[in-house]
């Protein structure tokens, strides 16, 4: 049963302006959702086997990683509230130019802006839940906040599969510029209407030098503590780069469209019913204990994949994020509360964000070698248990926070 909030304000939590930002990030989360549903499974029969998918991905990841390492000189010299109207634009114009791409190379040629959009928007919707967060309450509202993250993410791949099934590939496009428009025009409405105050506020800009990119890296990698915050969502973006291929994994067992969406969906459920509970205990007793379980239970997972087939191994591939549903709320606590200066958190979120592309980038090409050189997914389930069992290693070591 999922869960209800009977008031109408703690959509995220007591701030009587904190529903803004989770029915933003539903809506594009629902976008989001939609399109790594369906898109995968585009690709796959593009270019016809799972490894050069995983390339593919590699290279938009690629895009992904310049992009949050600009984002540190780009969130400290403009605002964040233009910024977001700006991406979210762009990103409908790119989704709805992709009904009429017609090759591999069109595709790749609108899905980098894109992408480029995606994580620049996701930075902004993150630095703003962090804004209006104090340090007692950071994992509840992370948590609720991921809620409606997740609600997205479980409602939009069933509806997608189906429109996928009955009316093709390009209503997953319309789809998804669709929501991401939604996203535009509440924000733009809280923004420019309601006058919300988180949104109004005046955001700490100054003259950034580009220069200073660098130096900022740098900075962030020399604590200790910054470098497993960054582990920490490291460790999230590898588990969720396998969802790529758990969903050719249905498809190549005989299942449809509409199934792979099911599945997409399913997965989902472990994170809408644990994670507000996760953040309320989290709150009380720390972060470290539930980020060593999350990565050590999902690694088991992944090694019962090696022993099931059919409807079992349908169930265990949504089980796996039972144990993500103890890291995703939390990584972003542990950023906040270790970077607990506004100012900070605008110059580093944005390196912090890198720990996405670079498992993207990095984990689909060893993947790729993985299945190149084995004679099926075993190879890959076990990659991806000793991976995680690696970061639940390192989570061991983090200050009880």
């Amino acid at each position: 049963m999922l869960r209800h909030f009977t008031h109408k304000h703690k959509t995220n939590h007591n701030h009587t302006t904190a529903k803004t930002f989770a029915y933003l990030e539903f809506f594009k989360s629902f976008s989001i959702a939609s399109f790594y549903t369906i898109f995968p499974i585009i690709l796959y029969e593009k270019i016809g086997t799972e490894d050069h998918v995983g390339y593919y991905n590699s290279v938009i990841a690629l895009i992904g990683l310049i992009t949050c390492i600009l984002s540190s000189y780009l969130f400290c010299k403009y605002s964040k509230a233009i910024i977001t109207k700006i991406t979210l634009a762009a990103s409908i114009i790119l989704l709805i130019l992709m009904t009429m791409a017609t090759n591999i190379w069109e595709i790749m040629f609108l899905d980098i802006p894109r992408a480029a959009c995606l994580a620049i928007s996701t930075i902004a919707i993150a630095l703003y839940v962090g804004d209006y967060s104090n340090q007692n309450n950071i994992a509840k509202n992370e948590a609720r906040y991921y809620l409606f993250c997740n609600i997205g993410w479980f409602s939009a791949p069933i509806i997608t599969g189906l429109m996928v099934k009955f009316y093709g590939n390009e209503s997953m496009f319309i789809l998804c510029s669709a929501f991401m428009g939604l996203a535009l025009l509440y924000f733009m409405h809280q923004h420019l209407i309601s006058r919300h105050p988180d949104i109004n506020k005046e955001d700490d800009v100054h003259d950034e030098d580009f220069n200073q990119l660098l130096p900022h890296l740098i900075t962030f990698f020399k604590d200790k503590e910054r470098i497993k915050v960054f582990l920490m969502a490291a460790g999230l973006n590898f588990q969720w780069t396998g969802m790529v291929y758990v969903l050719i994994a249905v498809r190549m067992m005989g299942y449809g469209m509409d199934v792979v969406g099911l599945i997409a969906a399913l997965r989902c459920l472990p994170l809408m019913l644990l994670e507000p509970w996760v953040g309320k205990l989290a709150s009380k007793n720390g972060v470290r204990k539930y980020l060593v379980f999350g990565f050590m239970f999902s690694a088991l997972v992944s090694l019962s994949f090696l022993f099931l087939d059919g409807n079992w191994l349908l169930a265990m591939f949504c089980v796996a994020n039972i144990g993500m549903a103890f890291v995703e709320p939390l990584q972003e606590t542990y950023f906040f509360k270790v970077v607990k200066n506004k100012k900070d958190r605008s110059k580093y979120f944005g390196i912090y964000n890198t720990a996405d592309p670079v498992m993207h980038l990095t984990v689909p090409v060893i993947a790729s070698i993985v299945l190149t050189m084995s004679s099926g997914m075993n190879a890959l389930w076990v990659f991806y248990a000793l991976g995680l069992m690696t970061f639940g290693l390192v989570a061991m070591t983090i200050k009880h926070k």
